[in-house]
Order: C-alpha cells, then structure tokens, then sequence
C-alpha cells in the first residue's frame, strides 16, 4: 500500500476538518496509506518542516504569515513537495504559478470536485522511494536530488556532497554513505570518494575525469574494479 504524509496548513478549524475528512474517505477509496498532520499557522508549520511531507494543503489567506508566503520559503529549500491551495478567490490561485504549486481548491469544497483533483494530484507522487536525500544543519534543512549529487568526499566525521548547485555536509561514516548510495548507482574509487556512475566521463590513468571537469583519484586496490565498470560501458549514461 502506497503512503504518504499530509499537511493541512489551515487556520479555521471547519475547513482543517473537513479536508482531514476528504483525504482520509479518499485515501480509503484509492487504498492509500496517509498519515495527515494539521497546522493552525503557516509559522507552525514552516517552523516545524523537515522535509517530512509529501503534500501541502495551504489555505492562501492566513493571519500573519500568508500561505503563498509560506510556499515561498519551502520553495527556497524544497523544490518537489507539492504545494495546493485552498483559497475562496480563485484569482488568488493564480500566483501558484510562482511557487510551482500543484492546484488549487476553491471554498467551499465539495468533494466530487476534491476527488477528481487529487486522483489528478496523487498521480503525479513518485512511489515512495528515496529520491531525495535531506541535510539538516543550524541554518536551516535543504532538500536535493540523488541526481544532483557529483560525487561524496570524507570530511573528519562527516561526508560532504558535492552537487550540481554546491556542497552540503553531513555527519555521517562514509560506509553509511556507501549503502545508501550504492543501489541509486555510486561507486566507491578509494576511502575518499564515492562517485556517481553516471557523472564519469573517462578515465585518466589513476584518475577518474568527471563530466564537470574535476579530476578524482582512484586507489590501486580499486583500480581493477573502476577500470572493469567503465569498460562495461555502464557509465555512458550521464
């Protein structure tokens, strides 16, 4: 059974309810699995947010800090978590656009039209697979895709990721790393560095050149293994 995790950011307690009770009849119809968490305040919510859930439901107007506002500073660290509005304007909706928002409800709800909007919206969750990897640190979280990710490097007790748009750090061995990595299509060249396959773009001596540029060092005790993958042509797919 498919799951997924639910925001409801809603400051009237009418409407929280009645969305809580859309999603769970429609969860039941469709044999999904959702575990739904409800806020008052969009400054709850952002508060709180760790790039735990898959959906928001944002009522638009909100005292405070609005919910096309609160999309904006998820949309600063969170690209793929999907944004609907729940607004009694329509012409409100239309700046979802901005924030890459999914779709948008119109007060008052009825739930034939609900139903129809999130067979439309559910379609478009990947199954739940990590696809993501999250960064926790005192600035803030950030949220990246596997595939933006270069290569990791050990640091001391953390491993750094080197992505497409900078470098993100976190505690962790590199053997952690490794496993979590390994099965997404990385590959180990020393104690160092683990690598995206798909970023390879040759190999030079004891160093591999990826498509970026850089120039990584590949260890003697794994330079048998490298050299085979890249003769399999299994890192041609960049």
């Amino acid at each position: 059974m498919k799951e997924y995790s639910i925001a409801i950011v809603e400051d009237e307690e009418a409407y929280a309810t009645q969305l809580s009770e859309f999603l769970s009849t429609f969860a039941k119809e469709e044999g999904f699995q959702l575990s739904i968490k409800r806020f008052s305040s969009a400054v709850e919510a952002i508060e709180t947010y760790k790039g735990q859930f898959d959906i928001f439901y944002l009522d638009i107007q909100m005292p405070g800090m609005s919910g096309m506002d609160f999309a904006r500073e998820v949309r600063k660290v969170d690209e793929h978590v999907m944004l609907i509005f729940v607004t009694s304007l329509a012409q409100y909706a239309l700046e979802g656009y901005e924030v890459m928002a999914t779709d948008y409800l119109v007060k008052p709800v009825v739930y034939p039209e609900f139903k129809i909007k999130m067979k439309r919206a559910f379609s478009k969750l990947p199954e739940k697979e990590e696809t993501v990897i999250r960064f926790i640190s005192s600035a803030g979280f950030y949220v990246v895709p596997i595939d933006d990710i270069l290569y990791c490097e050990t640091d001391g007790h953390s491993v750094v990721y080197h992505c497409k748009n900078g470098e993100y750090r976190k505690h962790q061995s590199m053997k952690e790393a490794e496993k979590d990595l390994e099965p997404l299509g990385f590959l180990r060249i020393n104690s160092c560095y683990l690598v995206a396959t798909k970023r390879i773009e040759a190999m030079e001596g004891h160093f591999v050149v990826l498509n970026n540029g850089e120039r990584l060092l590949v260890s003697r005790p794994r330079l048998q293994t490298v050299t085979q993958f890249l003769r399999q042509g299994q890192g041609d797919d960049k």
